[in-house]
C-alpha cells in the first residue's frame, strides 16, 4: 500500500468553533452590533455636526476679515502671505485667499457735479478674474499717456459721475497734486457678493453719503500705477477669506478666541501698518460652539446608554458559553492541559470571535451613519460618502479590546479540574452574592453622585475657565451610570420575588405556574439574563424617546411664547391704524386680530431691561397662547384682571413675571411706577406668572390693559390659519409665524443631529436585547431538554411544556419590563431638564416639559416581550424523541 497523504491538522481553536454554534452566533452577532452601531454614532456625530457647522457658516455673512491699514513696512506680497498664515493657524489649518488692493484717497474737482466728492483709487490684483466689461477695455500699465492714470468704474460708479470710455477726470490726491484720470472700461462685477469685492469700500453702490459729505467711485487701476511712481499709495485693503468649509465641529470656541486675539494683534503689528479689522466671524464661531458641544454631549450620552446595554448582553452570551466550555476545560485539564494553554485557547477564540466585528463595523459605519440621518423625517445634512475617520478606528477597537475582556474574564475565574468544578457549582450562589455585593454598593454611590453632579450643575455641559461651554464628563456619563445601577439594584431583588411567587403558587391546581415559579426561584442568578436585558432596553429606549418627544414638544412651546400667537405683525414709526387693523381682520386665513403696544423700560430700582405689553384683555384672551403651567389660572382669567381702567387713585391693574416680581420684590397688591412715552403710571400687581408668550428680556415684564396707556399699537396678535403674509399691512411691517419659528428650531442641523442618535440609541438597543433574549431562550430550551423529557413520560403535554417556558419567561421579562418603564421614566425626570438646551446651551424658555411617547414605548415593550415568547413556541415545534434524550441522558 502507498502512504497516504497526511490531512491538515485543523487548529483546535477552529475546530471548537463548530460546538455551541448558537452561543457563538449570539456573541459574534452581539459583538458586531455594537461594535457598528458605536462607530456609526461616532461617524454620525462627526459628519453632520460638521455639516451642520459648515452649512451654517455658508449661509452666514460677515465671514471674510476686511483689514485696512496704512502701506506695510514690508513687501505687500510677504504681507500678505503673514496673514494667509495668521488666519489659517487661528482656525485650525483651514485655507485663507487673501485679496490685495493698495489704495489712496482722491477729491474731485471740474464741475460742479464733480466738485468736493471724495473717491478712492484702488489698484487691486486679477481685477479682470472678477467682473465682466461692459464697455471700454481693461486699463493697464502700457495706455499712460501724457501721466493720465487709466481707470475703470463699475456700472454703477460710472451712472452716479455721468461717465463712460473716453471720459477724463481732474482729481487731487492728499498732497494736492493734480492728476487725470482716463475712464477706459466699464464693467460689472461677476458676483457683486463674492468675497472679492469686499475691497469695494462703498460695496458697489458707486455713491455713499456720510457726515454731509458725498463719495463715489471707486476707481479701479492696475497695480502698477500705485507702486511708487507717479503716484504713491496711502494705505492696504485686505479682504482674508477663510474657506469655511473646512471649519469642523470640534473647537469652534478655541478657533473664535483665537482670531479674536489675531485681529488685536494686527492692530498693533506696524509690520502690516496697523491694519483694523472688520469681519463677524469670532462672534458667528462662538455662537455655534455651545451648540456643537450640546449636540455632540447628547450623542456621547447616548453611546454610553448603548454601550451599558451592549455590555449587559454580551456578558449573558458569555456567561452561556462559559458554561458551555466548563465541562470541557475541566476534561483538558484532566488531559494535561494546562491553565496557561486554556488561557490562550480562549484568547484565540476571543480573537476569532470579534474578528468580524472588526472587518465589518468600519466599513458598516457609513451606510449606518447615512440611515441615522434619515431617521425622524425632516431635512437631511446628506453626509458624505467619506473615509472612515480615526476616531471611528478608534471606537471600533475600543468596543473589540473590551469584548475580549469579556470573553477572557472567565477564564480567569473559570474551574480547571471536575473537583474544583463540582465545588464551585456548590457554592456559587453565596460566593456570587457576597462577591458582588461590593461592586453593587460603589456603582450605587457613583451612579448617584453623578446624578447629583448633574442635578447641581443643572446642564449636561460644563463650562471652562473662559465661560466657555466645554463636555461636562460626569453629566454625560450620569444617565449610563444609573441604568447599570438600577440593573443591579433588580437582580439583587430578583431571588427574593422569585422565592415569594414559589410560596404562593404551591397550592395551585395546575402544574406550570408552580413549575415556573420554582424553576425562577431555584435559578435566579441563571435566569437573571431576560430581567437584566428587558429592563435595561426599555428604560432606555423611554429614556431616548422621551427626549426626543420632550424635545420637539420644547421646539413648539419655544415658538409660541416667542412669538405669542399664530402670527405676530410689527411696524415702527406711527403704528397699526384702525384702517390697518380693518385690513388685516379682513385677510384670508385670520380670525383674530388683537392689538398691542410694546415698550421697554428700566426700573428704578432694578438693573435690568423690562418689558410693558398694554393689550386689548378681550381680544389677547383669544389669541395668546399661555402653556398652562405659566400660570396658575386661565388665561381668560388674567385678561379680566387686567381689562378694569385706573381706579381713582390712579392704579392700573397689572400682571407681572416672577422675574420681575423677585427682582423688584413685588407681591399681589404691591404697587410700581413705570415709564410710559413722557409720563408715567403706578400700576397694581394683580397676579404673577412664571412667565408671559413675547416677554423675554432679562428683567422680565408686565402686562396691562390698553386703555392705561392710551398708545397708538405698534404690534399685532393675529390669530391666523395661514403661513402666507397677511394683507393691509403697513410699509415696513414685519411678520413672524409660529409655525416657522417651530419649524426652524426644530430643523436646526445641530438639534437634528442629536435627536436622530437618540432615536439610533433605541433601536439598536432593542436590537441587542433581542439578540440576548432568543439566544437566553434557545440556551434554555437546548439545557433542560432531558428535564422535559422527563416531563414528558410522566403524561405532561407538549402545550404544558411550552406554557411552562413561556410563563418562565414572562415572570422574568414582565417584571423587567416594568422596572424598566419605572427606570426610564426616573432618569427622564432627571435627564431631560438638563439635557434639552438652546442653540446656545441656555435654558429653554419656558422651561422643557417632560413628555412619554406611550405609544412608541408600548410597541418596543411589546416587541421584546413577545419575540422571547415566539422563539419558545417555534422551538417547542422541533423537538427529539422523549425516550432518546432519556437513553442520552442515562448513558452520560
Amino acid at each position: 500500500m502507498g502512504l497516504q497523504p497526511r490531512r491538515a491538522r485543523v487548529p483546535v481553536a477552529l475546530r471548537r468553533m463548530g460546538v455551541h454554534r448558537v452561543v457563538l452566533a449570539a456573541v459574534i452577532a452581539t459583538v458586531v452590533l455594537t461594535t457598528a452601531f458605536a462607530a456609526a454614532l461616532i461617524m454620525y456625530s462627526s459628519q453632520a455636526g460638521n455639516a451642520a457647522v459648515r452649512d451654517a457658516l455658508r449661509s452666514a455673512s460677515g465671514t471674510s476679515i476686511a483689514l485696512t491699514g496704512s502701506m506695510p513696512a514690508v513687501p505687500a506680497d510677504q504681507a500678505a502671505s503673514e496673514i494667509r498664515g495668521d488666519v489659517s493657524g487661528a482656525l485650525g489649518g483651514a485655507k485663507v485667499t487673501v485679496y490685495e488692493a493698495p489704495e489712496l484717497d482722491l477729491s474731485l474737482t471740474g464741475s460742479a457735479a464733480k466738485a468736493g466728492k471724495a473717491a478712492a483709487l484702488l489698484a487691486p490684483q486679477d481685477l479682470r478674474s472678477h467682473g465682466t466689461l461692459v464697455a471700454g477695455s481693461w486699463p493697464s500699465h502700457g495706455e499712460s499717456v501724457n501721466a493720465e492714470v487709466p481707470v475703470a468704474l463699475n456700472r454703477a460708479a460710472a451712472s452716479v459721475l455721468g461717465v463712460a470710455p473716453g471720459s477724463r477726470i481732474r482729481v487731487l490726491t492728499d498732497d494736492d497734486s493734480a492728476v487725470t484720470v482716463l475712464v477706459t472700461g466699464v464693467f460689472e462685477p461677476i458676483d457683486a457678493s463674492g468675497a472679492y469685492w469686499g475691497l469695494d469700500p462703498l460695496a458697489g453702490a458707486g455713491s455713499q453719503q456720510s457726515s454731509g459729505s458725498t463719495t463715489v467711485g471707486p476707481f479701479f487701476t492696475d497695480p502698477a500705477f500705485l507702486a511708487g511712481g507717479t503716484l504713491s499709495a496711502q494705505q492696504m485693503e485686505w479682504e482674508a477669506v477663510p474657506d469655511t468649509q473646512a471649519i469642523s465641529a470640534s473647537g469652534l470656541a478655541a478657533h473664535a478666541a483665537a482670531l479674536k486675539s489675531l485681529i488685536s494683534a494686527f492692530g498693533t503689528d506696524s509690520d502690516l501698518g496697523n491694519p483694523g479689522a472688520s469681519t463677524e466671524l469670532p462672534e458667528l464661531l462662538a455662537s455655534l460652539a455651545p451648540a456643537a458641544q450640546v449636540a455632540q454631549s447628547l450623542v456621547y450620552a447616548g453611546l454610553l446608554e448603548l454601550l451599558v446595554v451592549a455590555l449587559a448582553a454580551l456578558f449573558i452570551v458569555v456567561r452561556l458559553l462559559s458554561e458551555a466550555r466548563e465541562t470541557e476545560a475541566a476534561l483538558l485539564w484532566a488531559r494535561g492541559g494546562t491553565g496557561s494553554q486554556l488561557i490562550r485557547l480562549r484568547t484565540v477564540e476571543s480573537m476569532l470571535l470579534i474578528a468580524p466585528a472588526v472587518v465589518a463595523a468600519p466599513f458598516a459605519a457609513g451606510p449606518l451613519a447615512r440611515a441615522i440621518d434619515r431617521l425622524g423625517g425632516g431635512a437631511s445634512a446628506s453626509l458624505p460618502h467619506a473615509a472612515v475617520p480615526t476616531a471611528v478606528w478608534a471606537g471600533v477597537i475600543g468596543c473589540a479590546l473590551a469584548a475580549v475582556a469579556v470573553i477572557l474574564a472567565p477564564a480567569f475565574t473559570s474551574a480547571v479540574s471536575p473537583l474544583a468544578l463540582r465545588a464551585r457549582q456548590s457554592r456559587q450562589a453565596a460566593f456570587t452574592a457576597a462577591g458582588r455585593a461590593g461592586f453593587d454598593f460603589a456603582l450605587l454611590a457613583l451612579a448617584g453622585f453623578a446624578c447629583w453632579q448633574l442635578l447641581t450643575s443643572n446642564s449636561i455641559v460644563g463650562t471652562d475657565q473662559s465661560g466657555n461651554s466645554t463636555y461636562d464628563p460626569i453629566a454625560i456619563a450620569a444617565p449610563a451610570l444609573a441604568l447599570a445601577a438600577g440593573a443591579t439594584l433588580a437582580l439583587r431583588l430578583l431571588p427574593l420575588l422569585a422565592r415569594l411567587g414559589d410560596r404562593l403558587t404551591r397550592r395551585s391546581r395546575t402544574l406550570a405556574v408552580p413549575l415556573a415559579f420554582w424553576q425562577t426561584g431555584r435559578r435566579p442568578l441563571k435566569l437573571a439574563g431576560p430581567v437584566l436585558l428587558t429592563m435595561l432596553a426599555v428604560a432606555t429606549g423611554v429614556l431616548s424617546l422621551s427626549e426626543y418627544a420632550s424635545a420637539e414638544r420644547s421646539a413648539a412651546d419655544q415658538a409660541a411664547f416667542t412669538v405669542g400667537a399664530d402670527a405676530d405683525a410689527r411696524v415702527t414709526g406711527a403704528g397699526f391704524t384702525s384702517s390697518d387693523l380693518a385690513a388685516l381682520a379682513a385677510s384670508p386665513g385670520v380670525h383674530e386680530v388683537s392689538p398691542l403696544h410694546r415698550s421697554t423700560f428700566v426700573p428704578d430700582s432694578g438693573a435690568l431691561l423690562t418689558t410693558l405689553l398694554a393689550v386689548d384683555p378681550a381680544s389677547a384672551a383669544r389669541t395668546v397662547q399661555l402653556r398652562s403651567d405659566l400660570s396658575s389660572v386661565p388665561l381668560s382669567t388674567l385678561m379680566n384682571e387686567v381689562s378694569g381702567k385706573a381706579g381713582a387713585s390712579g392704579q392700573v391693574p397689572a400682571v407681572a413675571t416672577s422675574t420681575l416680581a423677585h427682582t423688584l420684590g413685588l407681591g399681589v397688591g404691591d404697587l410700581t411706577s413705570v415709564p410710559v412715552g413722557s409720563g408715567t403710571i403706578t400700576v397694581r400687581i394683580v397676579a404673577i406668572v412664571s412667565g408671559f408668550p413675547s416677554i423675554s428680556t432679562p428683567g422680565g415684564g408686565l402686562v396691562v390693559g390698553e386703555a392705561a396707556v392710551n398708545l397708538a399699537p405698534n404690534e399685532v396678535w393675529l390669530g391666523d390659519s395661514s403661513t402666507d403674509t397677511p394683507r393691509g399691512l403697513p410699509a415696513g411691517a414685519v411678520v413672524t409665524f409660529r409655525s416657522q419659528v417651530q419649524g426652524q428650531l426644530r430643523s436646526a442641523p445641530l438639534t437634528e443631529e442629536s435627536l436622530r442618535a437618540l432615536l439610533a440609541v433605541a433601536i439598536a438597543t432593542t436590537l441587542l436585547a433581542l439578540c440576548g433574549l432568543i439566544v437566553s431562550v434557545l440556551s434554555t430550551r437546548a439545557e433542560r431538554s432531558a428535564e422535559f423529557a422527563l416531563l414528558d413520560a410522566l403524561g405532561f403535554s407538549r402545550g404544558g411544556r411550552t406554557g411552562t417556558l413561556c410563563l418562565e419567561q414572562m415572570l422574568l421579562a414582565g417584571p423587567g419590563a416594568l422596572a424598566g418603564v419605572a427606570l426610564g421614566l426616573l432618569l427622564g425626570r432627571v435627564v431631560i431638564p438638563v439635557a434639552t438646551l438652546t442653540a446656545s446651551a441656555s435654558k429653554p424658555q419656558p422651561a422643557v416639559t417632560v413628555l412619554t411617547p406611550w405609544t412608541q414605548v408600548l410597541v418596543g415593550v411589546a416587541a421584546l416581550l413577545a419575540v422571547p415568547l415566539l422563539t419558545f413556541v417555534l422551538a417547542g415545534a422541533r423537538r427529539r424523541e422523549s425516550a432518546a434524550v432519556l437513553r442520552e441522558g442515562a448513558g452520560r
